[in-house]
């Protein structure tokens, strides 16, 4: 008989909104984590999701999840600076990562990269002439 091994992951909130989602965001999440945590609670509840500002209502952008996450209190004018040194961004990676015009499939192919400690090449998902 063979067992099955699987990763331990931390464990994540999951189907909550706003201030339940702040209330239930387990503490001290920091870096790949960090980003896994939020990129997985975005796939799971899309509902929970909305790129166009950092919380609005119930939903929040990647970087909102992060901030909420992390342990911090929703706020908008904070949430880039904590989330830039929670997660280990470069103000590059950053811009790209939080622009509002940014898909799911973008923002978990830059997560994936990320975990892998690999350079993630946004040019790579832009429509060019082969």
């Amino acid at each position: 008989m063979t067992t099955k091994k699987t990763r331990a992951t931390p464990a994540t909130p999951t189907g909550l909104r706003g201030k339940k989602l702040l209330r239930a965001a387990p503490a001290g999440l920091r870096g790949k984590e960090l980003l896994r945590a939020a990129v997985n609670q975005i796939i799971r509840h899309p509902e929970t999701w909305d790129q166009g500002d950092w919380h609005c209502g119930t939903s929040h952008c990647v970087g909102g999840h992060c901030q909420i996450l992390a342990g911090h209190e929703v706020d908008r004018y904070t949430a880039r600076n904590q989330v830039v040194e929670a997660v280990g961004l470069s103000d590059e990676a950053a811009n790209w990562l939080f622009d509002a015009g940014r898909s799911l499939s973008e923002i978990r192919a830059f997560a994936v990269s990320f975990l892998a400690d690999e350079p993630f090449f946004p040019c790579d998902y832009q429509l060019r002439p082969l």
